[in-house]
């Protein structure tokens, strides 16, 4: 059964603060929230780099919903590998591959022949904004400093 605990989100945390570092040009906004025990969850609020610009113009329905909260690989609203690949490029193309490893780290699935089910590590999900909060592209956007 699917399942991560708030040290694994904490150790995810921790290595997302190390691929932003490796990007110093681009700055986001972010959440990560556990749902369930089960779903890892990215939520980029937002940018100084319009994640969304492969997207505005394609045509496919998928590619939306609601306002302002994107769903550009699935309808569960996950950008996936396969999104990322087909849509970005350049340093977007590895700054996304990046963080989605980076949520993925550790993670698993392996059948078990003992009981014929699969044990999996954790789902994820990868949003640009929510149903409470659209997605903001700001040029001049750049983190806070903490003293």
């Amino acid at each position: 059964m699917a399942n991560i605990s708030q040290e694994g989100k904490k150790d995810i945390q921790h290595n997302l603060k190390k691929v932003l570092r490796k990007y110093p040009k681009i700055n986001i906004r972010y959440s990560v929230s556990i749902r369930n025990n089960t779903s890892l969850t990215l939520t980029i609020y937002e940018s100084n780099i319009d994640l969304l610009k492969p997207f505005r113009n394609n045509k496919n329905p998928q590619f939306g919903f609601g306002v302002g909260a994107y769903d550009i690989f699935c309808y569960t609203g996950q950008i996936g590998k396969e999104a990322i690949t087909n849509y970005y490029k350049g340093e977007m193309k590895s700054f996304m591959l990046d963080l989605n490893n980076c949520i993925n780290d550790g993670n698993f699935c392996k059948y078990r022949e003992d009981s014929e089910t699969f044990a999996e590590g954790w789902y994820t999900s990868i949003f640009l904004g929510n149903k409470n909060q659209d997605f903001i592209y700001n040029s001049k956007y750049s983190k806070k400093k903490r003293a």
